[in-house]
């Protein structure tokens, strides 16, 4: 079964969830976090859904 992880954050919080981010993905994990992934011109609450 694939390690699959959604990450929210605040903007404030974005070097913080990014450097967790990074750590997951290291340690094998699947990281979706924005807006890293959604496509520019993209709904976000769409994108999200979808994952």
């Amino acid at each position: 079964m694939a390690k699959r992880v959604f990450i929210s954050h605040s903007r404030s919080d974005k070097d913080f969830a990014d450097m967790i981010c990074k750590r997951l993905e290291s340690s094998g994990y699947s990281c979706w976090i924005a807006p890293r992934d959604i496509p520019y011109g993209n709904d976000w609450a769409g994108e999200a859904q979808c994952r």
